[in-house]
């Protein structure tokens, strides 16, 4: 191939690639448009059941008319009359300042957190995620800083901490009262050992306390599987 030929080849890539990567990014926003649209649709099934009296049947009715669990249904409306209640929250997701999954991250985080804290942390999240947007117009992307749900989930609950500490620790002795360890069947017939409620250092000591110092090196043949899989106790595959 002439090297004329290959620049327009690679060009031509390029430009597939870049094609691509919009409809990518305009699909993403028409999700969260369609999600804030059924969000919306609820919030008005709600209201037309809350005034005959009825708003206890919202969700029943939402999981039979989405074909879903009551426990989606549930989830949607909370997250619904959440994002209804904070200035421009519904706004934010059908924009594309928050994705689908971050809105139901800031459900979970602001949800169970008194109304003036969570006006707060709103108003401080805000103003970050519409900066993150002027700064991305600014240089010409559709896209900005992406901020995955987990880091998400971490910002918030330093800025709940921040606005009320004494609510946040309240919360988490609450919590710790519902401690349990749990046991759920693997799909492939195993068993999932889970410890809820522990605090940070017991929760980490929790496995490999009680486990033997030996799980923690390689004895007789080469044994290269990960101390984790070591301490869970099961024989190395091959000879």
């Amino acid at each position: 191939m002439a090297i004329g030929q290959r620049a327009f080849s690679v060009a031509a890539d390029v430009a597939a690639l870049d094609a691509l990567g919009l409809r990518l990014a305009v699909n993403e926003l028409d999700r969260g448009a369609t999600h804030v649209r059924q969000l919306r649709t609820l919030l008005q099934l709600h209201a037309v059941d809350s005034a005959t009296g009825m708003s206890i049947s919202t969700v029943a009715n939402a999981a039979l008319f989405l074909g879903a669990s009551e426990n989606r249904a549930g989830r949607m409306l909370t997250e619904a009359l959440l994002l209804g209640s904070l200035p421009g929250g519904l706004e934010a997701v059908d924009c594309g300042l928050l994705s689908v999954e971050q809105s139901r991250t800031v459900v979970d985080h602001l949800e169970p957190v008194s109304l003036p804290t969570r006006s707060e942390v709103w108003r401080r999240l805000q103003h970050e995620l519409t900066a993150a947007a002027d700064r991305a117009a600014a240089c010409g992307c559709l896209v900005g800083v992406v901020l995955p749900p987990a880091r998400l989930a971490e910002l918030l609950r330093r800025w709940v901490i921040a606005a009320d500490g004494e609510q946040a620790t309240a919360r988490r002795k609450e919590a710790e009262q519902a401690r349990d360890v749990d046991y759920r069947l693997h799909p492939k017939g195993l068993g999932d050992l889970y410890a809820l409620g522990l605090r940070g250092g017991p929760a980490r000591r929790a496995v490999p306390d009680p486990v033997p110092g030996g799980a923690g090196r390689a004895v007789g043949r080469p044994d290269r599987r990960a101390t984790t899989r070591r301490r869970a106790g099961r024989p190395p595959a091959g000879p």
